[in-house]
Formats: C-alpha cells, structure tokens, sequence
C-alpha cells in the first residue's frame, strides 16, 4: 500500500505580502484554506499556513517529507506568487497552483509551476494525487464543465487557528451568480451559471461549527439569493438552528418584504450588499443599473433596518463617470 502523501496548503495574501498585510487576529478568514485542505485531506496528510497570519516559509524551511506545496492566490499576489513557486521549485519541490487570479491568466501563470488548477477544484483534487503518486503530473488540470457540488466535504475548521480569527466562520452555499457585472471576476470564471449545494450539506457544515462552539458564520456566496426558491428554503433551514449570520444579497432583494422578515426570523444579522456606486452613469456602464438604482438606495436600507438587520454597503471608486464630488457623496 503506498505511503500517505503529504501537502502543505500556502494561501498567499492578496497584496505584496510581508508586514505590511498580516495581522495578529482576522475578524474575517476566508473559506479556501479550511475547504480546500479537506479535499486534500481525502489523500493526504495536509498542513496549512494563511500568509494574512503567518510568513510563507523560505523554500529551505520546507520539510523534505512535502511531497506537494499547493499554493492559492488571488488579486495582485499572483507575480509575487510565481516567483516563489519558481524558487520552490529550484529546491525540488513539487508546486500546484490555483486560485480565480491564476485561472483567470493559465499562460502567464502555467511555466512557473509544475501543475495549474484552472476552476473549481472539485474533482481535480484526486486526479492531481494520483498523478503525483505515479510520479506524473500534468501540467493543467480543468474541467470541460462545472463540478457538481452535491458531494462537498465539511471544511477543515479545525485547522483553524480559533484565537487568532474573529467571531465568525465561513459557510458556503451556492458559487456563482447570474448577474454579470462586468468588473467581476466571478461573472467571467462562472459564465453567469449559479450551483447551489444541497441544503442538508449547509445545514451540516453549520451543525460542524456549533460542535465547535461556534454559533456565527457569515456565508461566502457572491449572491445566494439569485435562486429565491432555494434561498427560502436555505433561510427556512438555518433559523432553527440558533446561529447568527451575514450574507450578501443584491439591492432588489429589499423589495420582497416577505423574504427580509424571513431573515430577521432566521437569525440574519447583516446583510452585505455591493451598491458599488453612488453615480447612476457608472453603474449602467458595468450593467448593474439594473440591479441598483441610486434614488432607491435609502428605500433599500430603510426597509431592511426596519426588520432590525444591518447593511453592510459596499463601494467602488475608479469608474470612468466618477468625479472627485463622488467621494462627498459616497460619504453622506
């Protein structure tokens, strides 16, 4: 029987790295680390390090015994990222890379590692190890069409180090959105599809966490509420379970009073919601002026501060229609 391999999961931090990014505690972790070390956690012995916590070792401080160095990286990180895979490298180590920023450039990306995961890494995962066990690894691993996600594995949350991160823990239910705002990476990698996990595997994950003694999560999903019937059912799933929660919605959800009491209901503490712009103009130029009406704005926060909810509102400055006045009205 062959020995059980061991990976070491790096999340690199998504700016230039060092001092300047790390923090002795994160209020807020992601889900990547958690949930991609229990896929590899299904053939191997994984170990992992969050670059936001703690410094990437230097390729000489890598146990010999690492027969994998999986790497994750996103936003301006990837340069950094390729230059370290290059020196992991010059040491012998074997280097897989993945992530939206590296999926979303694989020529750039591809030459400085032994293997690239484009996508989604469900699916892949046990493709990557075989190989590796046979001593040959591609050097591109993808699929022809998006992964089911009916048999997601309940995230590593024990890797987590608890008195270094906040009061909540990622969940994840739903990947994709449907919209297609035109500066969203998300929109191009997902081709506007939404997947949705099956509610009994959310529900799950969440029961995993309160064994933990952890009753706050905050759900990763770009727009989990783009399927209304599922999240009816979602919502209707997590109010008896006791936990307080955040996620992010669009605008219009505000408009369907039946679903904000189901929230309040449910235990939603806050809800995140991208208005990205006060100026009508540059939310019609990415085709989000659908979506978000700048004179509805205090009409969408009002009605869910009625049912006791907060709003989280987030913004993005830099559209071509954007003038220095935008900054003023951003602030009032």
């Amino acid at each position: 029987m062959p020995s059980e391999k061991n990976v070491l999961l790096l999340q690199m931090a998504p700016g230039p790295g060092g001092l300047a990014d790390r923090h002795s505690r994160l209020w807020y972790f992601g889900l990547t680390l958690p949930y991609v070390a229990a896929l590899f956690s299904r053939h191997a012995r994984v170990r992992v390090i969050d670059e936001l916590l703690d410094p990437l070792p230097l390729p000489e401080q890598i146990d010999g015994a690492t027969d994998l160095v999986a790497l994750s990286v996103m936003g301006s990180a990837l340069p950094r990222a390729l230059v370290y895979a290059d020196n992991l490298r010059k040491r012998g180590l074997k280097v897989v890379l993945g992530g939206a920023t590296a999926s979303a450039y694989p020529d750039l990306a591809g030459p400085h590692v032994d293997s690239l995961v484009v996508g989604d890494s469900e699916g892949l995962v046990p493709a990557v190890m075989a190989d590796l066990a046979a001593g040959n690894l591609k050097p591109l691993y993808r699929h022809d069409q998006p992964p089911d996600l009916s048999d997601t594995p309940i995230p590593r949350y024990d890797l987590v180090d608890r008195r270094r991160v906040g009061f909540y823990f990622p969940v994840e239910a739903t990947r994709g959105c449907t919209i297609g705002c035109r500066f969203c990476v998300t929109s191009h990698l997902g081709q506007r599809r939404q997947r949705r996990k099956p509610i009994a595997n959310v529900v799950r994950d969440i029961r995993s966490l309160q064994a933990m003694g952890i009753h706050r999560v905050t759900f990763t999903d770009d727009n989990p509420a783009a399927d209304r019937g599922y999240f009816r059912e979602l919502v209707d799933a997590i109010g008896p379970l006791g936990v307080d929660w955040i996620c992010n919605i669009t605008a219009d959800v505000a408009e369907d009073g039946e679903l904000l009491d189901r929230l309040a209901a449910a235990g939603c503490e806050t809800l995140s919601i991208g208005f990205e712009s006060v100026e009508q103009a540059s939310l019609d130029s990415v085709d989000k002026g659908v979506r978000c009406q700048v004179d509805r704005y205090r009409a969408v926060v009002d009605r869910i501060h009625e049912r006791g909810i907060q709003v989280l509102a987030m913004m993005v400055v830099g559209f071509d229609h954007d003038t220095p006045r935008t900054f003023e009205r951003i602030r009032r």
